[in-house]
């Protein structure tokens, strides 16, 4: 039997290879552990799914303290 195309973890594979390489470039920028933080709370901003981006992005804002400070702003949040 002959398979044509790619199977579904053929390209599972080569999505995770990617994933791989974005974080190795990521990586050589020599960031330390905040910048880390920072970066992974910015991305899950950008997630489509609303659910995923709320729990994702206030589980990170909990390790990262600037984010909960209260700052005097004109900007109405509530």
């Amino acid at each position: 039997m002959i398979n044509i195309g790619k199977s579904e973890l053929d390209s599972a594979a080569d999505e995770s290879l990617i994933c791989r390489e974005i974080v190795k470039e990521i990586m050589r920028f020599g960031i330390d552990q905040q910048q880390i933080m920072r970066t992974l709370y910015l991305l899950s901003l950008e997630l489509e799914d609303r659910k995923a981006m709320v729990d994702i992005s206030t589980l990170i804002r909990n390790y990262l303290p600037f984010l909960n400070e209260k700052k005097n702003s004109n900007i109405i949040t509530e």
